[in-house]
């Protein structure tokens, strides 16, 4: 096949949702495939380097997804993608292709379950690894940075005045990137243990920057969140490890069983899109009662809820596996074994 066009079945059937939760962890999270994962990481990292991390990853290896819950009431979690670096840095990635308002939260929560689910008995506390989670965010989530820039005094910094202090920067913070650790709030100075960083990245700003930002990870974003099959075959053409995740999908889109999940993962989707819509209005018809906000949000959530339990029963009836309902849905074990 040439590596650079789009094979013809692949073209028939676009578009096809790259961010769709099956063919990210077959890209990103399989043994076969993990030098895109490497590749991924270290054009994310020389966006925006995480303290803890030091030149390069060459390797990284896998970890169960699952987290423990620490008390019978507790909600259970599946990651996305966890995997661990050659540097000792604990990597969790998160695709989020509806607009989120809990997204500052939801990280922050996988944040501590990863980090306090470290084996630390009878260790000291310095020997905790630190803990990277990456969200990738099809919809935008963060305001626009100010478009006026000043020079600080320095020619080679930079700050903006907005800032609540003033805070320099070595080169122009990115458009579309986003990535957050613990400082000191009045000298902004690092935490010295530098063991906690949330990255954003936000896919559509990156799109609409087109041919201003031709970094690594903005050629990813593209692959990922671009439907064009003319940008993907330009990229591809002067990219081997793009071009090389296409001969990947090609792969994968012809593995029937694949794409079998592939479907019931975008079946589910839209049965929860459908399960907010309805929630909502259910939602909002209690709101006149226990006002409004409250009842959108208890509506939506049990909306939601309902019909991905609904589809994972019609999936137990169809025969589906165990594993397969679990990855499709994103239920978990605990909620499986209620149904099952």
């Amino acid at each position: 096949m040439n590596a650079t066009a789009l094979p013809a079945r692949v073209k028939s059937n676009l578009p096809f949702n790259r961010l769709n939760d099956i063919f990210v962890k077959f890209i990103f999270a399989t043994k076969n495939n993990k030098k895109f994962l490497i590749d991924l990481l270290n054009a994310v990292f020389k966006e925006c380097p995480p303290p803890c991390v030091n030149g390069e990853i060459t390797d990284v290896f896998y970890e169960d997804r699952e987290l423990p819950s620490f008390h019978i009431y507790e909600k259970g979690s599946r990651l996305d993608i966890r995997a661990k670096t050659d540097q000792g840095q604990i990597i969790d990635i998160e695709v989020q292709c509806k607009l989120d308002k809990t997204i500052l939260d939801r990280s922050l929560y996988y944040f501590s379950k990863v980090f306090g689910s470290q084996p630390i008995k009878g260790e000291p506390y310095d020997k905790l690894k630190p803990v990277i989670v990456i969200s990738l965010l099809k919809e935008n989530y963060f305001p626009n940075r100010p478009k006026e820039i000043y020079f600080s005094g320095r020619p080679e910094e930079l700050y903006f005045p907005n800032c609540p202090k003033q805070i320099y920067f070595p080169n122009r913070p990115s458009e579309y990137v986003r990535s957050f650790s613990m400082h000191d709030d009045q000298t902004n100075e690092l935490l010295e243990n530098k063991k906690e960083t949330l990255i954003f990245i936000e896919i559509k700003k990156c799109l609409k920057l087109g041919d201003k930002d031709k970094s690594r990870l903005t050629r990813w974003m593209n692959y990922l969140g671009n439907p064009s099959d003319r940008v993907i075959e330009e990229i591809a053409a002067k990219d081997k490890i793009i071009a090389e995740v296409m001969e990947a999908e090609e792969v994968f889109r012809d593995d029937t069983k694949q794409m079998d999940d592939y479907a019931l993962r975008e079946m589910v989707d839209m049965e929860i899109d459908s399960a907010w819509a309805e929630g909502k209005a259910e939602g909002k018809a209690e709101g006149i009662a226990e006002g409004i906000a409250i009842g959108e949000a208890r509506g939506e959530a049990k909306g939601a809820i309902k019909n991905t339990i609904a589809m994972a029963k019609r999936m137990i009836a169809a025969g589906l596996n165990r594993e397969t309902i679990k990855e499709v849905t994103k239920l978990t074990d605990s909620q499986l074994a209620e149904i099952m």
